[in-house]
């Protein structure tokens, strides 16, 4: 009962707080003094605490604080100097920057000396274009009062606010630091401008001070959480965000700060835990909607976050990140045509948004457009010429339809792309920036497996030329010293000392010439298994006249390559006494399925790649995903038939059965986005063809 009374008063208070903001709009001054006698407002001596816990109740906005506040003010007036000056305030807070002015002038008549008006006045002239005239009272102002520090920050104040005259504004707030370095609002104000302007770990310094003086402001612990959000400094952030919520548990940009941290610490349950808080205090807040939306995305709830992102562009249709994170949400659900409707609203928002033509891209490659992606790709150049993010993706969709300079020579620009972590330097040059044919050249590590195992096939043609250490994992350290037993393996991130120069493995292509289909194969097998792993899986597997080896589940990302094992029933079903699984991790529900068709399992057995290689020397035939599997049983020349889907990625080109890279291999590429049937009844064609 009691909550429901405190909820009417709270309704009531609201209503007549809007009638006396429709009375401060019309100008009826006097008709808003009697409103607010008749209001619950009307407390003459009501005090600071008083007004903020009034102010916090209803959850007024800081416009509305301001308006009544003065309001206030102008009924407590006992002088014309004053009520003049309470209207002109009234007057400025409504925009009506005019009737301010005159109002000020009247009060200054009445009120010479009184430097509250005469910073008033600075600041309406300002408003209403008049700078030389603002900028002239405040320089004299600040002459008049150089020893008084509080009007020196208040001078300080307009000259940034309303003049953007940021240095003579820091001058002045810096000052009044010097005159009285005890005023909490002089080191925030300070603080506001270090960080505005990119200062952030000197406004911490200027926040400290402030809750040195006053540990209870919230302003401060939430700008200081902020600038060290922005620094990394995420676990210290929310310390502050945490002290400024334990003051006021429903402040807005505290909680949300709060989540962003969380969100940056890979904490998404707990980030969407505190982001929903936010969205019960202001479910109309696009920040808070968005938040709410990435933090589903992180925990894989793609659907419901559409709903979030899709809310969001109802109230803000014009703010371009939600539409680059609605089609980043329909991208990972494959919904990429409406991924790619979405980030062309974005581009005719802003035919400039460089990261709605990269991601757009993206789309279009799922769907192996890739001409419209070059040509995409090509109208984001004309806004941002030579951007690396923007060169790396056009060659993935240059070197679909094969390998030439120009595409080797674009897909290098992956050295420099945001969204990849840098592959380090080493202190060494690119081999591919110097004019050097001989030298100690370092390859290295980059990417994954079956990127590195495509391009060992490099390492006779490098060797020739440079004294080459290769960085390898221990994973393949093995296969590569029985594959090529004189070469010089190195750990990752290794540097052997005398090294000259650096390059990528999957610079090789350039850094060799291989610009035509016909250069990328010289042979056809390069890699073999250790002699031990041989004997090893030369008896450890079963002794059958034809050994199919089978994987289905590759790399999470990029996302597409992988079949429920389900879909290989018809090939399970007629063939699973000659089908030994190569797959690792495999789950509970594909045990179950390997064992009903009496299909064999090893994948749990394999401990590097010197084992795959052995299993593989011992197939037939190898059916697999994109993998590194595939590229291994290509590398070792055994037959493979890769399951690819639509879109795969530029190294099995377009509309080809076979491939340039692996003489052993067979492609089968999906006909539709999704569907693997297409495919699964041709290899099961094909294998009772085969046998």
């Amino acid at each position: 009962m009691s909550k429901n009374t405190n909820n009417k008063h709270a309704v009531s208070e609201i209503t007549q707080l809007q009638a006396i903001i429709d009375l401060a709009e019309q100008e009826d001054f006097d008709g808003l003094i009697a409103q607010f006698e008749r209001s619950k407002f009307y407390q003459s001596q009501m005090n600071a605490n008083d007004f903020g816990e009034l102010c916090n109740r209803l959850k007024l906005s800081q416009q509305e604080r301001t308006l009544l506040a003065t309001v206030i003010r102008l009924h407590r007036s006992t002088s014309e100097a004053e009520k003049h000056l309470a209207r002109g305030l009234l007057h400025f807070h409504q925009r009506r920057f005019a009737q301010a002015l005159s109002e000020f002038l009247a009060a200054k008549q009445g009120s010479e000396g009184n430097p509250e008006v005469t910073i008033l006045l600075a600041r309406t002239h300002a408003r209403l274009g008049q700078q030389e005239e603002s900028s002239r009272i405040l320089k004299a102002t600040l002459a008049l009062h150089s020893d008084h520090a509080g009007i020196q920050l208040e001078v300080g104040k307009v000259l940034m606010d309303d003049l953007r005259d940021v240095d003579a504004g820091l001058k002045a707030i810096e000052k009044s630091i010097d005159l009285d370095a005890t005023v909490a609002q002089a080191h925030f104000t300070l603080g506001n401008l270090q960080k505005d302007s990119g200062q952030r770990v000197a406004a911490i310094v200027s926040y400290s001070k402030v809750l040195a003086l006053d540990p209870q402001n919230i302003e401060a612990l939430n700008n200081k959480g902020a600038c060290l959000q922005v620094l990394g400094n995420h676990q210290e952030a929310i310390e502050n965000f945490d002290k400024a919520l334990a003051i006021n548990p429903n402040h807005l940009f505290a909680m949300m700060n709060k989540g962003t941290s969380l969100h940056k610490l890979n904490r998404f349950d707990e980030s969407l835990t505190v982001t929903s808080r936010a969205f019960a205090i202001d479910p109309q807040m696009p920040e808070v909607l968005h938040n709410y939306g990435i933090n589903l995305i992180k925990l894989g709830r793609h659907e419901e976050a559409l709903e979030y992102f899709r809310s969001e562009i109802l109230i803000a249709p014009n703010k371009l990140d939600v539409h680059l994170s609605l089609g980043n949400a329909l991208h990972s659900l494959h919904k990429y045509q409406e991924a790619i409707e979405v980030f062309q609203d974005a581009i005719n928002l802003d035919p400039n948004y460089i990261d709605a033509y990269i991601n757009m891209a993206g789309s279009m490659q799922e769907l192996g457009r890739h001409c419209e992606t070059i040509e995409l790709l090509n109208q984001a150049l004309d806004v941002r010429p030579d951007y690396s993010d923007v060169l790396w993706n056009k060659s993935n969709s240059m070197l679909a339809f094969g390998p030439s300079q120009e595409a080797w020579e674009a897909y290098e620009h992956r050295l420099r792309i945001s969204t990849w972590d840098p592959i380090p330097d080493l202190g060494l040059p690119l081999l591919s920036e110097t004019d050097n044919q001989d030298g100690s050249l370092v390859v290295q590590w980059e990417q994954r497996f079956g990127d590195v195992i495509q391009m060992l096939r490099y390492v006779p043609a490098m060797e020739e030329k440079f004294d080459c250490h290769w960085q390898l994992t221990k994973p393949m350290a093995d296969l590569a010293r029985a594959s090529f037993p004189d070469i010089s393996i190195i750990g990752r991130n290794e540097v052997p000392e005398g090294a000259e120069l650096r390059t990528p493995y999957t610079s090789l292509p350039l850094n060799s010439q291989s610009f035509a289909f016909d250069l990328l194969s010289t042979r056809d097998s390069y890699l073999t298994a250790p002699e031990a792993n041989s004997k090893k899986w030369l008896t450890s597997l079963p002794d059958l006249a034809q050994k199919v080896g089978l994987t289905w589940r590759g790399n999470v990302n990029p996302p597409g390559r992988t079949m429920p094992l389900q879909e290989m029933e018809t090939i399970l079903s007629r063939f699973g006494t000659r089908l030994i699984s190569l797959q690792m991790d495999i789950t509970d529900k594909e045990a179950d399925i390997l064992k009903r068709h009496d299909v064999l399992h090893v994948g749990d057995e394999i401990e590097t790649f010197a084992d795959s290689a052995a299993i593989v020397e011992n197939m037939e035939l190898v059916i697999s995903i994109d993998t590194a599997l595939a590229h291994l049983a290509g590398a070792v020349g055994t037959d493979v038939w890769v399951l690819l889907k639509y879109g795969c990625d530029w190294r099995w080109y377009l509309k080809r059965s076979n491939s340039p890279w692996y003489p052993s291999a067979k492609l089968y590429r999906q006909q539709q986005l999704g569907d693997w049937s297409h495919i699964i009844e041709n290899v099961a064609a094909d294998l009772s063809k085969r046998w």
